[in-house]
């Protein structure tokens, strides 16, 4: 789709272009969603903003490297990636995606630059051919919109459905919980604190004897009602008044209710919020299944940029692909571990690992000893490494594991 070469546009039709009525004249199909809200509800929601800024922090968190067997092509590309500083550009882009739905780089040869999702539309042929990107500022009229060829403009979609041009905001997923189940469940905490948490009166008006009127416990009620916090406590001798004791933890009555609307929202955004929230860290799996979907927000960015932006730096025959490093130690001591039986059982070489690593190939490969080929610098510490293979690099086990 981007690039130096078009790819086949197919005979299906995109749907999504193929719904404009006729009379819709304008250029760029619509946005899906309120991308005004989800910028309100970003800016706004405390845990909204903490589900979309956490996974874009990790994505970028292990940095990344550069593959390819042409080490003057990947200098140029490596150059370019620090120049421009993309560990930050590379953040917000992510970041406008889960918010918006789509992000927009603009490409101007030296330099990327993040682009308002909610000014850049996408204009496509009937078979979802991507033919340009105009950004509409807001405010302006049509003869201030500016038009972007394909190859000026890089696109990182969120959660796209099939052939549609756009992405879908991941606050699109929780907006019931957000606009509703949360502002109520905010309610009902305050009337649970009101409730529990603070000390209660109880007050005996009267007696057998002498018993109130109904107007006459009317006015107390209306005392008590209307009593200040602190204030002083005027009553006569046939009013009797006790504080109320309640059972111990009864404020905590409250939690459940809280983990339930801010577990759901982690489930609707893809992240375990609670474990982290509520001090859960036995919680073991949530952190597996955020680290998988961290994974894969990777594999989405170095899709984009080996696709659409990588291709244009460098010359027509050279491959340069962008690869984040392992999130953690297990992780990397796995993949040496299986360089090292791919090795050993000739389904690759050294130099095909190499590459792969981003690293130069070895020249005189026949002549490099069978001790200097297993030599991969990776210590096997964590416990995946220790009890999930072997414990060592050579794929021999000790007695007893």
């Amino acid at each position: 789709m981007f690039g130096k070469k078009q790819k086949p546009t197919g005979k299906g039709i995109a749907q999504f272009a193929a719904a404009r009525l006729p009379y819709q004249f304008e250029k760029g199909l619509e946005h899906i969603g309120d991308l005004d809200y989800y910028q309100k509800i970003y800016i706004t929601d405390p845990i909204v903003r903490f589900n979309i800024d956490l996974p874009c922090r990790w994505v970028f968190k292990s940095n990344w490297d550069f593959v390819s067997s042409n080490e003057k092509e990947k200098e140029k590309v490596e150059k370019f990636f620090n120049d421009i500083n993309f560990q930050n550009i590379g953040y917000s882009w992510l970041k406008d995606s889960k918010i918006f739905g789509t992000g927009f780089l603009e490409f101007t040869k030296t330099n990327l630059i993040p682009r308002d999702a909610r000014t850049m539309y996408i204009e496509t042929d009937a078979h979802g051919q991507i033919l340009q990107i105009i950004q509409k500022p807001i405010n302006k009229s049509a003869e201030d919109f500016i038009e972007f060829k394909p190859e000026e403009i890089i696109i990182l979609k969120n959660n796209s459905l099939s052939d549609n041009p756009y992405g879908i905001s991941d606050i699109e997923c929780v907006t019931y919980l957000v606009s509703y189940l949360k502002d109520q469940g905010e309610r009902d905490v305050g009337a649970m604190l009101n409730k529990y948490a603070g000390e209660r009166l109880l007050v005996k008006c009267g007696s057998e004897e002498n018993p109130f009127s109904e107007t006459k416990l009317k006015e107390v009620r209306e005392y008590f009602s209307k009593l200040k916090i602190g204030e002083d406590i005027v009553y006569s001798s046939d009013i009797q008044i006790d504080v109320l004791k309640h059972g111990e933890g009864k404020a905590n009555e409250f939690i459940p209710y809280l983990k339930y609307v801010i577990g759901n929202i982690g489930i609707g955004m893809n992240i375990p919020l609670y474990p982290i929230i509520f001090g859960d860290s036995t919680n073991i799996r949530s952190f597996e299944i955020f680290e998988s979907y961290i994974q894969f927000l990777q594999r989405s960015v170095e899709q984009s940029l080996n696709t659409q932006l990588i291709p244009q730096l460098v010359s027509n025959d050279a491959s340069v692909k962008i690869k984040f490093r392992p999130l953690n130690l297990n992780e990397e001591w796995v993949r040496a571990k299986k360089d090292l039986i791919d090795v050993q059982t000739t389904i690759k070489d050294v130099n095909e690992i190499r590459l792969e690593r981003g690293l130069s190939k070895r020249k005189n490969q026949e002549k490099i000893s069978p001790e200097e080929k297993i030599k991969i610098p990776i210590e096997s510490k964590g416990p995946v490494a220790k009890k999930g293979i072997g414990g060592n690099l050579t794929g021999e086990r000790k007695s007893g594991e």
